[in-house]
């Protein structure tokens, strides 16, 4: 009861005090609320995917996607359409970190079971939201996207298989011969990082 009044009282404050940096206070502590109550995770997600796709103010909406990285690690408790919000909000945005941020959201997310039984897309049917845009943003020309992506669809794929679920993974494997193949060209970028993310999803 005490935990609801709070957060009743904290989203009041976004409303009343619309600054960046009382709304990024705000965001901080409803997060922390919201993890540590746990039902109130639903919510909270529902309120930061909202501000990270409407919120014109760049610092704002990456205080809310590293709300819902936190948030992430509750997966079961996220709603099947935030997933979708997710992916539009990393598809929305023309900020590169903002991007890095929804993927790591995502990295987070296909850690739960369920979530990667949804995100599979078996042969002949149209695949996920989710699943597209990591697909996508796999063949990125920015590396460390491409190999969080890779990683993420490895993660869907693999999960897919163990449990006899049937699933495609052409694309997966299109993109990871790109990513080991992208790695090797001098580009002036560090590509260890992303070489030994391809290199262990390939095992």
């Amino acid at each position: 009861v005490r935990a609801q009044g709070v957060l009743k009282l904290l989203r009041s404050l976004l409303e009343r005090f619309p600054s960046s940096s009382s709304v990024r206070a705000a965001i901080t502590a409803l997060t922390a609320i919201a993890a540590d109550t746990v039902v109130h995770v639903p919510d909270q997600v529902e309120l930061l995917l909202s501000i990270a796709m409407n919120d014109a103010r760049s610092v704002v909406r990456r205080s809310s996607l590293l709300g819902l990285k936190k948030l992430a690690e509750h997966a079961a408790l996220w709603p099947a359409e935030c997933i979708q919000d997710l992916v539009h909000a990393a598809t929305g945005t023309q900020d590169p970190e903002h991007t890095m941020l929804c993927l790591q959201v995502m990295q987070i997310l296909v850690r739960c079971p369920a979530v990667c039984t949804s995100a599979g897309s078996p042969v002949g049917t149209s695949p996920s939201a989710l699943r597209q845009f990591c697909s996508d943003a796999a063949l990125s020309v920015d590396l460390q996207q491409a190999a969080i992506a890779a990683d993420v669809l490895t993660r869907i794929v693999v999960h897919c298989y163990e449990e006899c679920l049937p699933v495609e993974g052409a694309d997966l494997m299109l993109a990871l011969e790109s990513l080991v193949i992208a790695t090797g060209i001098p580009n002036g970028q560090n590509n260890i990082k992303p070489l030994r993310i391809a290199l262990r999803c390939l095992v």
